[in-house]
């Protein structure tokens, strides 16, 4: 008798415990034809009770909108270390429908190892797509280890094939905080993804979008890897085969601002990347047909790497018929990069940060490819020991003979720097034993300053490196002094006027492909662009709170954004080919604003910038307005510059920094007018009659 009952207890316990965790899903069997449908929060809730491999094959979907609102989010699947035996493994299906208002607060989690975002970690053929995360914040922890991200804190392969692990097609809009551990890992997207394998086992995140601002590790004595999609996106291949990772087609406009940390690795779409092979094994991470838009800011720490898409690439070849690749292909950068530095270094490129190429065994090949890239908007570094360029800031080799490539490329943003390197498509080469090779490329900054500056590489050229066919804007500005060059393999390439690169056989004469990859805008207004994208808008003036901008071709929408953040100013939809007339509320006098063009069925080209004008028009055409002349365009702090018209003029001059801050005002009257420039060295706008004059203070 007292067996049985002891039986009985025993039976009792383990249907309460089964109780506690079945679920009622609305309908469905968790197969691929029938997946398990969640309509509401505890049904979402319920997939922490389907963790583990054991799961792996069951599908779920979501059927409608979430709204998470009220208790906080606990992250679905958090192991205990990085075994990964407590994860998602299974199949979620978002439908396009949306998690809304999620609110996720690890700070003070005290354990080793913390995995915040909807799950923890994803893991051995996990599957997520067309999942939304709308609004909400997501705040890491951990006492060694934070990874923080809005989908996933944590996504890694399991060392066997046919592990592959995807996302696909999924969104955020919330606000990313790193934790305060000894290693923080912090994404828009995802936190870190890794494939440590064997055999031919992907990890791809493709066709994602972050709209959410990102903050690295706050006070993290070690590192902190940010990104506006990954904060690290590795590769390790273990004895054969190749570990692939993948970031494909992925977008971010969210201001991503990298950690306080001893070393902090940030970027547009991943802070960090390292690719490795060991035994007969490859390592790959390809980063193809991305694009950021958002602001990338690094301020402090003792070493700053900081990209445009990349911050820290790290590739590595060893042993017999091993290889590592970081390759960057169809890639573009339209958001700002500011850095500053606390103590030692910063490294700053449109692109890429900082690249790290090595090699052993005698190995040869291209380890760092970087090919049919673009990077359009300003970098300011303020740090003495510093090194930066439009496309990369610096590469260092270490071993036998790695390859870097850089081609077919080029960029067009302004470089500020403090410091020492500066170059408009490398900023420095530290070579003595690799190769590398800078090949038909455009460098089409307006102003680059530094105190080794060069139109190419602001270095001499190094012993195995070779540059060849590239080409400069003949009016750059370099330290306030043009370069006059006819040399397209030297450290300044060849001069090209910008009205000849804004046309198409400008770049067709180096090889560039217009077939399938380059597009430009059929009145040669704009610099090339992808054809997967939308054409980039002309901005053709500003009266008072509206702006005239110029499209290509019929627009689904443009969106208008306050410069450095993710303020969205305002939506336009429906535009037409040609002028639009668009109102703009809340936008005062200097305001700096980026103006994003979605045609149907594509996204975002290139952001354009403009500074918003009071009275009249602005374009951000550098030329001089019709009938004026000013003069001198480059000059010392102290002295004047003559504005002198064709026509009497009754207007105002207005003096701007590249902020978009307003500095003086100068009443026009008559023909002749001067302006004493009282400004620090740096670069000036003078708006007069709706177009910019750039000055350039000595």
């Amino acid at each position: 008798m007292k067996k049985l009952t002891f039986t009985l207890c025993l039976l009792l316990a383990f249907c309460s415990v089964w109780a506690k965790q079945a679920v009622d899903f609305t309908d469905g069997d968790g197969s691929e034809s029938n997946p398990y449908q969640i309509t509401n929060r505890q049904q979402l809730e319920s997939l922490k009770y389907y963790l583990g491999e054991e799961h792996g094959d069951l599908h779920f979907r979501l059927m409608n909108d979430i709204d998470l609102s009220g208790e906080f989010w606990a992250p679905i699947g958090q192991p205990d270390t990085l075994d990964f035996t407590n994860t998602f493994c299974g199949k979620l299906h978002g439908g396009g429908f949306k998690i809304k208002n999620i609110r996720i607060n690890l700070s003070s989690n005290a354990d080793d190892y913390c995995f915040a975002g909807l799950f923890g970690a994803l893991y051995a053929g996990a599957y997520i797509d067309s999942l939304h995360i709308i609004g909400g914040n997501i705040q890491g922890g951990g006492k060694h280890y934070s990874y923080t991200g809005a989908i996933a804190g944590y996504v890694s392969t399991k060392p066997q094939v046919g592990s592959d692990v995807n996302i696909y097609a999924c969104g955020s809009s919330a606000e990313v905080f790193g934790g305060s551990a000894g290693l923080t890992y912090t994404g828009g997207i995802v936190g870190k993804g890794a494939n440590y394998s064997p055999g031919r086992v992907s990890l791809t995140i493709s066709n994602c979008t972050n709209n959410g601002q990102v903050w690295g590790g706050i006070d993290s004595y070690s590192a902190s890897y940010t990104g506006g999609i990954v904060g690290e996106a590795s590769g390790f291949g273990i004895n054969s085969g190749t570990a692939a990772v993948a970031i494909e087609g992925c977008i971010n406009i969210g201001m991503v601002t990298g950690g306080e940390a001893y070393s902090s690795f940030t970027g547009g779409i991943a802070g960090y990347s390292e690719a490795a092979g060991f035994k007969t094994a490859s390592g790959t991470v390809s980063f193809t047909d991305c694009n950021n838009i958002g602001a990338v800011i690094s301020s402090k720490g003792n070493t700053l790497c900081t990209g445009g898409i990349l911050g820290y690439g790290n590739s590595f070849r060893g042993g017999s018929r091993v290889s590592g690749l970081i390759e960057m292909e169809r890639c573009c950068n339209s958001g700002s990069i500011r850095t500053g530095v606390d103590r030692e270094e910063s490294f700053a490129g449109g692109i890429l940060g900082y690249g790290y190429a090595a090699a052993a065994d005698n190995l040869e090949g291209v380890v760092i490819h970087l090919n049919d890239c673009y990077n359009h908007n300003e970098m300011t570094v303020k740090e003495e020991n510093s090194y930066a360029g439009g496309l990369a800031g610096y590469f260092t080799f270490d071993g036998a003979t790695p390859t870097v490539t850089i081609e077919n490329s080029y960029a067009g943003g302004d470089i500020f720097v403090d410091g020492a390197n500066v170059g408009g498509l490398v900023g420095y080469i530290n070579n003595t034993i690799g190769a590398a090779t800078i090949q038909n490329c455009v460098a089409a900054q307006a102003y680059i300053e530094g105190r080794e500056t060069s139109r190419i590489l602001g270095c001499d050229i190094p012993a195995g490196v070779t540059l060849k066919n590239n080409y400069a804007n003949e009016a750059m500005l370099v330290n306030g002094q043009t370069i006059t060059s006819t040399d397209a393999a030297s450290g300044d390439g060849a001069d090209k006027p910008m009205s000849e690169l804004y046309t198409q056989a400008a770049y067709t004469a180096i090889g560039w492909d217009f077939s399938g990859t380059w597009a430009v805008r059929s009145d040669n207004r704009a610099l090339p662009y992808f054809q997967w994208q939308s054409a980039p808008v002309v901005i053709d003036g500003w009266q008072s709170a509206d702006v005239t901008l110029n499209l290509i071709s019929a627009s689904e929408r443009v969106e208008v954004y306050k410069e450095g953040t993710a303020e969205l100013i305002g939506v336009f939809n429906g535009l037409q080919a040609g002028d639009n007339i668009l109102q703009l509320k809340g936008v005062k006098e200097g305001d700096v604003l980026t103006f994003i063009n979605y045609e149907t069925g594509k996204p975002a080209s290139y952001g354009v910038r403009g500074i918003a004008e009071g009275t009249s028009s602005i374009t951000e055409d550098g030329s001089h307005p019709a009938g004026i002349t000013v003069y001198p365009n480059v000059l010392n702090s102290g002295e004047e510059v003559r504005i002198l018209s064709a026509e009497p003029l009754a207007t105002t001059a207005r003096l701007y920094n590249v902020s978009g801050q307003l500095l003086q005002t100068v009443q026009l009257k008559g023909t002749q007018a001067t302006l004493r420039v009282e400004e620090p060295q740096g670069v000036y706008l003078l708006v007069i009659n709706g177009q910019a004059v750039k000055l350039v203070v000595r």
